[in-house]
């Protein structure tokens, strides 16, 4: 597809791997700049064949976001999009809810505030990773939080970055594999077990999709990837 994000610079946190690095592909394939912010370096594939710019940022800590941010605007002279898409961690069970909230939470706002000077000038997009949340058992209760922070977060700048010309999205994988099967189609009857999960190239391009000005007004929108999947659905038929 032709998203016309020729030379758009775009922030991937969370791109050294899972669906960030597979927005990282996308993008560079629609002939975007993404830049990739991850705890960890990326794999020299992943480099090599996007040609992306990678640092590694400590996302609990707001100068280093910052720092970091600023590193990107100064080679580049500009910030078009962020994806927010740190890959979340659930917490222990010796650690605090308060902590795993901050740890799964804070990261978002953090990006999103310190380059929110940026998306102004450029008229931006931000697009957040969340995850279906609350659906499985083995959830704990920070986890669950923070999901909802995150979603609820998107309506919330979507409302309040409007005026501005800030288009802010999420996108909501069930989950996300490179192997997930393929869809089954016709008119049969179809089992949703065969329809578990989005693989990680289309919860990407779902997400270079909402970064792109064919998405138009699409603002405060939470979008699921799910193909359809619900845990509860999987003995059905």
């Amino acid at each position: 597809m032709n998203l016309d994000l020729d030379n758009k610079v775009v922030i991937v946190s969370g791109g050294a791997s899972g669906i960030g690095a597979a927005v990282v592909d996308v993008l560079a394939s629609e002939g975007a700049i993404p830049f990739i912010l991850d705890s960890t370096l990326p794999p020299a594939e992943l480099l090599a064949r996007t040609g992306a710019p990678a640092q590694i940022v400590d996302f609990t800590d707001s100068a280093a976001c910052a720092a970091a941010v600023q590193r990107v605007a100064s080679r580049f002279g500009r910030i078009d999009a962020l994806v927010n898409g740190v890959r979340d961690e659930p917490e222990t069970e010796a650690e605090p809810v308060f902590a795993s909230v901050t740890r799964n939470l804070a990261y978002h706002h953090l990006m999103t505030q310190h380059c929110l000077p940026h998306l102004r000038r450029s008229r931006g997009a931000i697009v957040s990773i969340a995850r279906q949340a609350g659906t499985e058992s083995d959830e704990s209760a920070g986890y669950v939080a923070a999901r909802a922070g995150i979603v609820g977060l998107t309506r919330e700048w979507a409302a309040a970055l409007a005026r501005d010309g800030i288009r802010v999205n999420a996108v909501i994988p069930a989950g996300a594999a490179s192997d997930a099967p393929p869809r089954t189609t016709g008119r049969g009857a179809r089992s949703t077990a065969s329809l578990p999960m989005a693989d990680t190239g289309e919860v990407a391009s779902v997400t270079a999709f909402l970064l792109s000005e064919r998405a138009g007004p699409t603002t405060g929108q939470w979008l699921c990837v799910d193909g359809a999947y619900r845990p509860s659905a999987h003995s059905q038929v």
